[in-house]
């Protein structure tokens, strides 16, 4: 199938090179070249321009990438289906968005897993849109995301406040926007007032229209009438993270994120900011379907991630 592998593509865009992103999938550089050779040989089209340093996705492998992480899901869709039918009454089918799927589920499954040894979970993960649309299908039974975002539903949901997390401008420091004497005291915890006309013909790591910070996004070049150099679209924030701290331009992010880079490149190589008239939070928030019955393991699944996850998070503060 052309989406097999998926992964093996989803590297080498995010490392934006063969030998890194071999490392990354514990396989080695010749594999990986001789699976992408072998991939675009099929496809009849380049995926990756290789001649560049670092290595830049052709449009034609955006297009593969949108379209197979697609079908993927699709097929996770399919596989939970499938697994409720065979047994549903103990599968529990969990939602969410990719960076909090990454940092949330592991330690919740954890506890679920030792909670109810016989039961089957099947994870979905994908932006807020899409697990709002698995909601509606009956196809997940509980969602993790900025869910207060998406747009309303037909199909009754019960959506309930988790989290709030802290929202940041955040730049590399090459583009000076925080100034000389308030660096020493700048951090994720005292961001600088930015004044926008700073942003002016800056490249930006831009979110997709189905992202949780879109919304955000497009708000701050409505307000201040911002005009991007250039920008590169990513749908996940810890690659657009990664591309920042490169110097690459300049991302709105949910704090949280940032620990997946290392604590010297946290203080020593980015500068935080927030702006006047725009939030500086954002919920996170849990859904489920008005009827399901797994209520009470809906809310006991709530209350773990209040009590044992969420403060375990950088920048992020329990909902009472």
């Amino acid at each position: 199938m052309l989406y097999e592998k998926l992964d093996y593509v989803l590297a080498i865009a995010e490392e934006q090179n063969l030998t890194r992103a071999a490392k990354k999938l514990y396989i080695s550089q010749p594999t990986l070249t001789m699976y992408l050779n072998r991939l675009e040989e099929n496809l009849g089209v380049k995926l990756f321009d290789r001649k560049k340093n670092p290595i830049t996705i052709t449009p034609a492998g955006r297009r593969y990438i949108e379209k197979m992480t697609e079908i993927s899901e699709e097929e996770q869709i399919l596989r939970g289906e499938l697994k409720s039918v065979q047994n549903p009454a103990q599968t529990f089918r969990i939602g969410s968005s990719r960076v909090r799927g990454h940092y949330c589920l592991p330690p919740l499954l954890r506890i679920l897993s030792k909670q109810h040894p016989d039961m089957n979970f099947v994870i979905s993960l994908g932006t807020e849109r899409h697990l709002q649309r698995l909601l509606e299908k009956s196809s997940i039974d509980l969602a993790i995301g900025s869910l207060t975002e998406i747009p309303s539903s037909e199909v009754p949901l019960v959506i309930e406040p988790i989290s709030t997390e802290r929202i940041l401008l955040v730049a590399h420091k090459k583009y000076g926007l925080v100034p000389e004497e308030e660096q020493e005291h700048n951090s994720p915890d005292h961001p600088y007032l930015l004044d926008p006309e700073k942003l002016q013909n800056l490249p930006f790591i831009a979110p997709p229209p189905a992202n949780g910070m879109y919304r955000t996004f497009q708000r701050m070049i409505g307000l201040y009438g911002i005009h991007p150099k250039s920008s590169i679209v990513i749908d996940m924030m810890t690659t657009g993270l990664r591309l920042t701290k490169e110097g690459l331009g300049v991302q709105f992010i949910s704090a949280a994120i940032l620990i997946s880079i290392s604590a010297l490149d946290r203080q020593n190589t980015l500068d935080y900011c927030i702006l006047p008239d725009l939030p500086d939070s954002r919920p996170c928030s849990v859904a489920w379907r008005e009827e399901t019955e797994f209520l009470p393991l809906i809310h006991e699944t709530v209350e773990i991630l209040k009590n044992e996850v969420i403060p375990k998070q950088l920048y992020t503060q329990v909902t009472p």
